[in-house]
């Protein structure tokens, strides 16, 4: 089941963001469990914030904010995260968050609808997923690294 997100899932949004981070690139990067509190906690109601549950438990979810673009004072959906736990991957549930986060960014008057893969997990998988729902590529998230040495 797909719902909206309430205070009430918190403590599960949370920790799904933790298991998001940890299979991630940005697994190197300290997680704060407080700062991703406060951001969901400031987007439920506001933004596009849904949970997916299975079996009664938040097994996945969909953040995305319509803000207006650094450049211009038109609006843009950008998504801030979508994550399926592990053994709830490879549905039609991504789909249908995609979906509706596209719908509802431009009901709200967003010119363009940006969506990203920059976790580094299941990069192919994921685009040719954006690529059945017509979203187009592009350019490339590239990252550089502390030590150049290694590269």
């Amino acid at each position: 089941m797909i719902r909206d997100a309430t205070a009430d899932d918190l403590d599960a949004l949370v920790a799904l963001g933790q298991a998001m981070h940890d299979e991630s690139r940005f697994s190197v990067l300290e997680y704060s469990p407080q700062k991703v509190r406060a951001l969901l906690s400031s987007l439920i109601g506001s933004q596009y914030m849904k949970v997916v549950e299975s079996g009664g438990s938040v097994v996945g979810g969909f953040a995305g904010v319509v803000l207006p673009h650094w450049s211009s004072q038109d609006l843009v959906g950008y998504d801030l995260g979508l994550f399926m736990s592990r053994d709830n991957r490879g549905g039609g549930t991504a789909a249908y968050l995609l979906n509706g986060f596209r719908k509802w960014a431009l009901s709200r008057g967003a010119k363009m609808v940006t969506i990203g893969i920059s976790t580094g997990v299941e990069v192919e998988k994921t685009r040719e997923l954006y690529d059945r729902l017509q979203f187009r590529t592009v350019g490339y998230i590239c990252e550089g690294v502390q030590d150049v040495s290694r590269t």
